[in-house]
């Protein structure tokens, strides 16, 4: 099966990868990755029980990437309600003992070289799981995710408080990440937030005459 390189990882998905995943480990690591924007493996491997405040709604998530640049080694991510879920999930199926949230051996093997943080197998084995569920194998998968989970994040949330969760400069999220070329957004732009949101397929107008008036979609015509 062909690889996709670069992939829009909508919510439909996310929930067509959550349902492949073979265990809790598995889906939290996918969790982690779209809902949380952690970087996989290194900040999603890192990330211990201690690190995670459940009152206050925060994980102190640590970066290796970002552990050189003084006030950069880490950062707050939201416990987001639906990654809380999953981590719920997977504190109540932890073993007595465990430091880190992904604790199983064969997940973390071969994750840090003599260089740092490397893929180890993961991303093999998730396109093997994807593969499994007839769903295309991407070439970047976790790399999706995050970028996927950030240009989604603003749309809801202040784009200053989306880079210091997803720990971007705003110029390097601009240039890397942030994707403006959704069509929503174009016909939002043209036709108008609620015209879109509440009736796509016959929201175009016609303009004539001295008016507006509503039309029928091409679409619709054929």
């Amino acid at each position: 099966m062909e690889l996709v390189n670069k992939a829009i990882i909508d919510r439909k998905l996310y929930h067509r990868i959550m349902e492949a995943m073979p265990d809790n480990q598995w889906r939290a690591i996918v969790a982690l990755a779209r809902i949380g924007a952690l970087r996989c493996p290194s900040e999603v491997l890192s990330l211990r029980w201690r690190d995670i405040d459940w009152s206050g709604g925060w994980m102190n998530v640590r970066s290796p990437k970002n552990e050189h640049h003084p006030g950069k080694e880490a950062r707050q991510v939201p416990l987001f309600a639906e990654l809380r879920k999953i981590l719920t999930e997977a504190f109540e199926l932890t073993p007595d003992g465990a430091e880190h949230v992904i604790w199983k051996p064969e997940l973390r093997s071969g994750i840090q070289g003599p260089r740092g943080w490397q893929n180890g197998n993961l991303r093999g084995r998730f396109n093997h799981f994807l593969q499994s569920s007839g769903i295309p194998q991407i070439c970047k998968p976790f790399q999706s995710m995050r970028s996927s989970r950030e240009n989604e994040m603003v749309e809801e949330y202040p784009l200053k408080c989306v880079v210091d969760w997803v720990g971007h400069d705003i110029k390097v999220a601009a240039k890397h990440y942030l994707d403006s070329s959704s069509e929503e957004h174009h016909q939002k732009a043209v036709l108008g937030h609620e015209k879109v949101t509440q009736n796509p397929t016959h929201a175009v107008t016609e303009i004539g005459g001295n008016g507006v008036r509503a039309g029928k979609s091409q679409e619709n015509e054929k």
